[in-house]
């Protein structure tokens, strides 16, 4: 592999990256959303590792807790790693795809029960 193909596949796992963190950025402001359904937060979240707790809270109806705050501890790991790859602040650079997979299926969980919610409120 040239360095332009290395300097290729790390641009591409870099904008993976940032979609997926994206992805949770929303998740969790969603998450926020759904727990007050008036549209009042009793509370001002906003750091995003915060917000992410309130997947425990917005979707306890479509899943069981424990599952919810492992789905919680999960993607607040996860964001906290997206920032170490964006950054280069870790061995992370170089990002298996394999991982990368592991963490858009995590999102795509959230995202499941976001849908779930949605529908259950029709």
């Amino acid at each position: 592999m040239t360095n332009m193909d290395v300097g290729r596949v790390k641009s591409e796992t870099s904008l993976s990256v940032m979609k997926l963190r994206l992805r949770i950025e929303k998740v969790a402001i969603r998450s926020v959303e759904d727990s007050f359904p008036s549209g009042i937060e009793p509370v001002s979240q906003r750091r995003i590792r915060d917000r992410l707790a309130f997947i425990a809270v917005a979707y306890s109806k479509e899943a069981p807790l424990d599952e919810l705050l492992g789905l919680v501890r999960l993607i607040r790991h996860v964001y906290s790693r997206t920032s170490d790859v964006l950054h280069g602040r870790s061995n992370m650079v170089n990002l298996p795809s394999a991982l990368l997979l592991e963490w858009e299926e995590l999102v795509s969980r959230v995202e499941e029960l976001q849908a779930l919610h949605a529908h259950h409120e029709l």
